[in-house]
């Protein structure tokens, strides 16, 4: 997708030269061009994603860094910028930018998925001239249970395998709900490899998580270490992941998907749709 751009806006992208570069959050795919060292503009985004950039890029200016928090608005050369929360990962947010000398409305979901609060505000996402509308499951066959179900259908499956070695498929971001949830849960703290550990401290999940594996008997792990290379391993692999409505649970080779998502689910995303009625939108 060529780099989205409002004026001299610039979302999601650092590659291109822009007065100011919106970052909806820090998932790799969202980060194009970022680098340690990185000072070609200002960036907007919320703390705990600037928190995660520079465990990464720890180079970058902290100067670089304007932070703002979801439901808060910000204006910029005749551009009021209003930041949503996205109810995806830690400090994803949602753009909804109007330009006062136009006028002309875009918005930029970034990633995200349809809860009551954004529906309380739905208002700011309405009647868009453009909108790039996060449309990673736009398809009828991913529909998604609710996040408290998906996380439920998790904690059974690890009460049935309490006596074995439990592996977490999650990301470098996000699924925090999910490993918070299970420590509670079974009272233990979790296994993540170093790098995810840094990057889980970094939004506060350090009571939940260790880098002790022989303390810990249930482990997380990048989900496509769980699928490539733990296949033969003996434990019990959970893949929570809302690609597991294109994949089938292998009991026999201890391997299990359960349709956790941060996104939204075919039904929600048309939902979306219907209720804020974009003049023209652009998948992302």
């Amino acid at each position: 997708m060529k780099p989205v751009k409002f004026g001299r806006l610039v979302f999601d992208n650092f590659r291109e030269q822009g007065l100011l570069h919106l970052l909806s959050h820090a998932h790799r795919d969202h980060t194009y061009g970022l680098k340690d060292k990185w000072t070609r503009g200002p960036i907007l985004c919320t703390e705990i994603t600037a928190k995660i950039i520079r465990t990464w890029f720890p180079r970058i200016p902290e100067a670089l860094f304007i932070l703002k928090n979801p439901w808060t608005n910000v204006e910029l050369e005749n551009v009021e910028i209003q930041i949503a929360d996205a109810n995806h990962c830690p400090g994803a947010v949602m753009f909804s930018c109007i330009s006062r000398k136009t006028p002309r409305k875009v918005v930029y979901t970034g990633d995200f998925r349809l809860n009551s609060k954004i529906r309380e505000n739905i208002d700011m996402f309405r009647n868009a001239d453009l909108m790039y509308l996060d449309s990673t499951f736009n398809r009828p066959v991913f529909r998604f249970p609710s996040q408290t179900e998906a996380i439920s259908e998790v904690i059974e499956l690890i009460e049935e395998n309490v006596d074995r070695a439990i592996y977490l498929g999650v990301y470098s971001i996000g699924k925090n709900k999910i490993i918070k949830a299970v420590s509670e849960h079974f009272k233990t703290r979790v296994y993540t490899p170093p790098d995810l550990y840094k990057v889980y401290t970094a939004i506060g999940m350090q009571e939940f998580i260790t880098t002790k594996k022989n303390t810990a008997w249930i482990h997380a792990y990048p989900r496509h270490f769980i699928q490539k290379t733990l296949p033969n391993l003996d434990g019990v692999k959970i893949s929570a992941t809302g690609w597991a409505c294109r994949f089938r649970s292998r009991p026999d080779k201890d391997m299990y998907y359960v349709p956790y998502s941060e996104h939204n689910d075919y039904n929600s995303l048309q939902t979306f749709i219907r209720l804020t009625r974009p003049k023209k939108i652009v998948p992302i």
